[in-house]
């Protein structure tokens, strides 16, 4: 897990994470993203802007 914390901590936005299969939730979780950690577990996060940057569909903008 540390890796990943460190991974997040050197970009600037999610589309530039290469490694643990970075994607947005659904449903009540959306809004938020993950990535994969070892054992099948996951890291979930929220973007750090406000507002939360969003491409014209109302997407999040990675």
């Amino acid at each position: 897990m540390t890796t990943r914390l460190a991974d997040l901590a050197a970009v600037s936005c999610v589309k530039e994470l290469s490694a643990g299969r970075p994607h947005p939730l659904k449903g009540d979780r959306a809004g938020e993203f993950a990535v994969d950690l070892e054992g099948g577990k996951r890291l979930v996060f929220k973007p750090d802007n406000d507002p939360i940057p969003l491409t014209e569909d109302g997407s999040i903008d990675r």
